[in-house]
């Protein structure tokens, strides 16, 4: 098989033409940064155009619906009301490596609070939500001591979650043990319902109609006593789960954020795919971003090292998510390791001020277009480049390009093709 050639044309420095290379590069992502208009969204579609005809294929999140990437190569895919697939938090890695049901179980649950701002949830509520979704797991015979069932072809998701959240607020507030409380529930609304058919026997005046209702409330008081004292002494759930207006706070958390139903079982496929999330709410965005970014880096981690780059992950307007500590550092995690599993970046993004130091040691090519005047000197102090220089690039005409083969990483204003 003879040697590939990636390789996308910027365009000319002094009328020598200047490339991006990525296999000739220590590690093959890239960022993009430039004020709106100049250029940004036409160079990621050159990009893809001009590396998918080698082979790489490409994963889109666009945030706001108009990277408009030729859809022949790159199909779009809307998240929203009515997909007929999506992202879902709860898929466990099966990989024995990385602690199965209650790392993802701990990670969800930390991501939540990092999206929820002021409203976090507390110590107990934390409590309670992790051992719900532990037990949702065990339901569906997935067991932290069992690495081999952290396989699955589909895992419970945030539907599943709220129908079990709202299973355990049913018990608690009415008893019963586990994997029978739906039968005993039967029984005391059956007994409900004769006691209202008694009722209406004391208003007819039957004789012995006192006698019956007050046997049957009897039996039924006796009943509830002996179902809750069950429960108390015998059934971990009456202390696990504690505090009922916890459980419905929680219910109505994970139902307002799958008001969408985006976070299903059936999972989008995510080779060559644009992942349209403009009609999301933010936290839903970066939900789904965090998790389309993590399901690709366990993918490629477990198919074992590569050579060259096989895929790309796109993310347009990255800024939005690297405000999220936990996303940030997925971001890190995947340009860090990335590499050796043949998994490329291309971050853009409106503010290059955004990128932290860890993103821009290990991306070994930079493309800065035309800013704001007023961020001049800061992006050339944190990038390295002449001020003068960049202050010179014209918008759609002109960018300066860095790439570590090329002169250990100088930034050249180049000429746009």
């Amino acid at each position: 098989m003879g040697e590939r050639h990636v390789l996308y044309k910027v365009g000319t420095t002094s009328e020598t033409p200047i490339a991006w290379q990525p296999d000739r590069c220590p590690n093959p992502h890239l960022c993009i940064s430039g004020a709106t208009g100049t250029g940004k969204t036409y160079t990621i579609r050159q990009i893809i155009e001009a590396f998918s005809a080698s082979g790489i294929s490409f994963t889109v999140i666009d945030i706001h619906g108009d990277l408009g990437v030729i859809d022949s190569i790159v199909r779009e895919y809307r998240l929203g009301y009515g997909s007929a697939s999506g992202v879902n938090p709860l898929t466990v890695n099966p990989d024995a490596r990385y602690a199965g049901p209650k790392s993802n179980a701990s990670n969800f649950i930390e991501l939540l609070n990092e999206l929820a701002g002021t409203h976090k949830m507390g110590p107990v509520q934390v409590n309670m939500l992790f051992n719900v979704i532990m037990d949702l797991y065990g339901a569906n015979k997935i067991r932290q001591d069992d690495p081999p069932s952290w396989a699955q072809h589909t895992y419970p998701d945030l539907k599943d979650l709220e129908r079990f959240i709202g299973y355990k607020y049913k018990k608690l507030m009415i008893g019963g043990s586990n994997g029978a409380a739906d039968h005993e529930i039967d029984k005391l609304q059956a007994l409900y319902r004769k006691k209202k058919v008694l009722e209406k026997l004391e208003k007819s005046h039957s004789p012995d109609a006192e006698a019956r209702i007050a046997e049957t409330i009897s039996s039924l008081v006796r009943l509830y006593e002996e179902y809750l004292r069950k429960g108390i002494l015998h059934d971990p759930d009456f202390l696990t789960y504690s505090d009922p207006k916890g459980l419905v706070g929680l219910r109505n958390r994970i139902q307002n954020l799958n008001n969408t139903d985006v976070f299903v079982k059936n999972e989008t496929p995510l080779t060559n795919v644009r992942l349209n999330m403009k009609y999301l709410e933010d936290e839903q965005r970066k939900l789904a971003a965090y998790y389309t970014i993590k399901r690709l880096l366990d993918r490629f981690t477990r198919a074992g090292e590569r050579g060259h780059v096989r895929h790309y992950i796109v993310i347009d307007e990255c800024s939005f998510f690297l405000e999220v500590p936990r996303i940030e550092h997925m971001i890190v995690r995947t340009v860090q390791e990335g590499r050796k599993f043949g998994l490329g970046l291309i971050l853009a993004t409106q503010n290059p001020l955004k990128f932290n130091n860890d993103i821009l040691l290990n991306t070994a090519t930079k493309m800065v277009f035309a800013v704001e005047p007023v961020v001049h000197r800061a992006v050339a102090k944190t990038f390295g480049i002449d001020e003068g220089r960049l202050r010179k690039v014209e918008p759609r005409k002109d960018c300066m390009f860095s790439t570590r083969p090329l002169n250990g990483g100088e930034f050249y204003l180049v000429r746009r093709y």
